[in-house]
């Protein structure tokens, strides 16, 4: 029986970005590891859904059917996991907005849309033996201000504080949208303040010496202030 639609995200899995062909390669899947909900993507679960619907399948803007990117050019598993190519179409604002981003390193995952036709559970862990893909999308932080980026799972403090800075950075420099400004400024805020709880814990820790670990500082108005400065 097919279960329910399920969502799972591939944290750190772009390949290469290219501006000039508007270009994204990278795995939307791994095969093999544990991730944070206990499942394992077995090699060959994608194999049949490509087979009969590789044609149909898109690359989404944060799992929206109403920002699709385009059909997948390459979409093929490998040793590693499932590979996918996709070249963004000119001049659709959100997916130039998502490929400068990518470019830049603040988006860094992606997701899939599936559903599992096989699978089977040992000692607490799910091994996913054949899923049904419904689409491929790349995930952005700040899209949802009510719920954490699934991303946040697997940062640790320095890459917390290193995404914090590509941000800023790209903010001060990028050229995207005001909806993808507004979205960047709502991430940054996630960022600050899970980066800011990764602290507390670090000093809770015993035998490790930190910091004094301050509240977050206000980089929004800053920001904020900054992007004002342009249109002045």
């Amino acid at each position: 029986m097919i279960g329910l639609l399920e969502e799972k995200d591939n944290i750190g899995s772009v390949k290469d970005v290219s501006l000039a062909d508007r270009t994204i390669t990278g795995y939307l899947a791994h095969f093999g590891s544990v991730d944070y909900n206990n499942d394992v993507i077995e090699r060959g679960a994608f194999s049949k859904t490509i087979t009969e619907n590789q044609k149909n399948l898109r690359f989404l803007n944060n799992h929206d059917w109403k920002q699709v990117h385009n059909r997948f050019t390459t979409l093929k598993e490998d040793d590693k996991g499932l590979y996918f190519e996709v070249k963004m179409i000119d001049g659709v604002s959100y997916s130039m907005d998502v490929l400068r981003l990518y470019d830049a390193g603040v988006i860094d995952e992606q997701s899939i849309g599936f559903q599992a036709v096989k699978k089977e559970t040992k000692s607490g862990i799910r091994y996913l033996k054949e899923l049904r893909i419904n689409e491929g999308s790349n995930v952005t932080l700040g899209m949802n201000p009510n719920a954490k980026f699934s991303g946040f799972k697997s940062m640790t403090l320095p890459k917390c504080n290193e995404q914090i800075s590509k941000i800023i950075s790209f903010i001060r420099t990028g050229n995207v949208t005001d909806e993808a400004f507004i979205q960047l400024e709502i991430g940054l805020k996630q960022l600050q303040s899970y980066s800011y709880e990764l602290g507390k814990q670090s000093l809770e820790e015993p035998e490790v010496k930190s910091t004094l670990v301050n509240e977050p500082i206000n980089q929004i108005e800053i920001i904020k202030s900054f992007r004002n400065s342009l249109t002045n």
